[in-house]
């Protein structure tokens, strides 16, 4: 049909294998050698790629099976879709064309979380929420992304070098249109405990060069909280060092009050996630004037403002307050 326009979706079968059992024989079906969307222009098109001939079974059964589509009229809308299938195809090696050039260079992966490109930020600022997507494109120039070698070549997330935490994504991938030396393949994560994470993207190439991409990710709860907020040492002889630990980085500002309510010293500065000395050096137990404060009880105010990471939704709290009470005596 010349005048078909439109995409055609095309997969590529290696032959039939023939297994024989006690009292009879069947055909195992061949694995998936080539899978694309490619465009259609005037009723044509064509495709290219690569497999390593010894990776083949080989036969006479092999097969490809193809679903066209075509927008006719695009005020519209209307469609138009063909489908078909060949078989009885001879998968073989060619040992007559020239030498492939030699690839050992694994494909390339570029990783977004949420959207927002891994490459654009440090390690130390991929904060997430337990809640997340990553999305993986993997780029192979020379013999392409492999999707069908079988067991052992998968494309493949694991979470925490765990074997029970590893997920087969292959079936999932989807290459560019016209091409099969690019695409991609998301994966959302649901429900992670906080703390830190280790992800590995695992994919192969036609030449079965491996790519092995780690990223580090700390998930943290959805609400900044202050946990075990306390003074040490209480009473204070003259110092002491507020102690605390929080689930996200923030800006901390400590408020101490007498039991009256007037506020005598303000301390600010950064804590991390994590468990805090603050201030670093130790407070002196002088009010804003230098002044040492006299014996008594006092109490004090946390007040930590969460830092968003750009690999996060909006939180519901990005900010907590904890009160304590000291003692001054010397």
């Amino acid at each position: 049909m010349p005048d078909f326009n439109g995409a055609l979706f095309v997969k590529l079968y290696d032959s039939f294998l023939k297994r024989n059992a006690a009292d009879y024989s069947y055909l195992m079906p061949g694995r998936v050698l080539f899978e694309d969307t490619l465009a259609i222009q005037n009723g044509k098109t064509d495709a290219h790629f690569f497999l390593r001939g010894d990776t083949l079974a080989g036969g006479k059964l092999g097969r490809i099976v193809a679903y066209a589509w075509e927008k006719r009229d695009q005020l519209s809308q209307s469609t138009g879709d063909a489908s078909g299938h060949l078989d009885s195809l001879f998968i073989i090696a060619d040992t007559l064309s020239a030498t492939t050039k030699l690839d050992s260079i694994p494909p390339d992966v570029e990783i977004e979380i949420n959207n927002t490109p891994v490459s654009q930020f440090s390690e130390n600022d991929m904060y997430v929420d337990p809640s997340f997507v990553m999305d993986f494109y993997v780029r192979d120039e020379d013999s392409g992304i492999n999707i069908g070698h079988g067991a052992g070549y998968e494309m493949t997330v694991q979470l925490d070098s765990s074997q029970d935490n590893s997920w087969d994504v292959t079936s999932d991938f989807v290459f560019d249109t016209g091409t099969n030396h690019s695409g991609h393949v998301g994966f959302e994560f649901e429900n992670l405990l906080p703390g830190t994470h280790q992800i590995l993207f695992s994919a192969w190439d036609n030449s079965l060069n491996r790519a092995n991409v780690r990223v580090q990710v700390v998930v943290t709860p959805k609400n900044m909280q202050i946990i075990d907020p306390m003074t040490y040492p209480n009473p204070a002889p003259g110092y002491t060092a507020f102690t605390f630990s929080l689930t996200n980085d923030a800006q901390v500002t400590i408020k101490v009050y007498t039991v009256a309510g007037r506020l005598i010293r303000t301390l600010n500065g950064f804590a991390s996630r994590g468990f805090n000395h603050f201030p670093e050096e130790d407070w002196d137990c002088t009010d804003e004037d230098g002044d040492f404060l006299a014996n008594g009880l006092y109490l004090y105010k946390i007040i930590a403002q969460r830092k968003r990471s750009f690999f996060e939704t909006e939180k519901e709290n990005q900010r907590s307050e904890r009160i304590g009470r000291m003692i001054v005596m010397r």
